[in-house]
């Protein structure tokens, strides 16, 4: 088991590198402040735990007041994998018997939890509004995941203009988790500030709005591996 050491507090940025898994994180016995969600700075917000879909990155801080080891653990939402752990230790303990290990009953991090200490400047009213279904599982062709019945690439480009307050409303109607992320933008999700948002499933819905001020072809996608190589896809294409 990984071993981090650590003297008074300890920094780290969570990161879901993987394929196909949200976890849900936490540190035995301490509290979790989050002070930047995927790279943007948020007003501090303190929680017990928080969930992390593929692709999404966290900064915390983690106060250690006392020596002592305690289980940093990251177990799936969904399925039953067995989770990942590492060891937070601080002033050189060493007695591995006494690790105090998360309970995940506390507060968890939602997305409501989370302020940008720097908004994006997108005006009252948005240029363009732009809905989009995302289905697949037993509701689609076998092993088909898609974005308005359309799997990429053989799915038609959305369009907008230089310069737009776009609006994407995202409707979950397919029964697994999707971490859509956006290429090429940030996005404001609530009053947090994004690259991608996790999207509940059977019925979730999400919605975010972002500047169009990055010319080009840009990704539109699942960060689940598996859905994106199905085709969960789609480009926004500037006119």
């Amino acid at each position: 088991m990984p071993v981090r050491d650590c003297e008074g507090s300890a920094q780290p940025c969570i990161i879901n590198p993987s394929g196909a898994t949200t976890y849900r994180v936490a540190v035995g016995g301490h509290s979790l402040t989050v002070t930047h969600a995927d790279g943007w700075p948020v007003e501090p917000v303190t929680v017990d735990s928080l969930d992390i879909s593929m692709g999404e990155r966290y900064d915390v801080l983690v106060e250690t007041d006392s020596p002592g080891e305690w289980a940093i653990v990251a177990t799936p939402v969904v399925g039953d994998e067995q989770p990942a752990e590492a060891i937070l230790r601080s002033d050189g303990t060493t007695d591995t018997d006494s690790i105090d290990r998360p309970q995940f009953d506390g507060q968890r991090l939602r997305y409501s939890d989370l302020e940008a200490l720097e908004p994006l400047d997108l005006g009252d009213t948005p240029d363009r509004t732009i809905d989009v279904t995302l289905s697949g599982g037993m509701m689609q062709a076998p092993g088909a995941w898609t974005i308005d019945g359309q799997a990429y690439p053989d799915a038609d480009p959305i369009a907008i203009s230089e310069g737009e307050h776009v609006r994407v409303r995202m409707l979950n109607r397919s029964p697994a988790i999707h971490p859509m992320h956006l290429h090429g933008h940030f996005f404001q999700v609530g009053d947090a500030v994004k690259d991608t948002v996790l999207v509940p499933p059977h019925g979730g819905a999400v919605t975010f709005e972002f500047l169009a001020d990055n010319p080009g072809d840009w990704l539109f996608h699942c960060h689940n591996v598996y859905h994106l190589e199905r085709g969960m896809a789609r480009v926004f294409e500037y006119e």
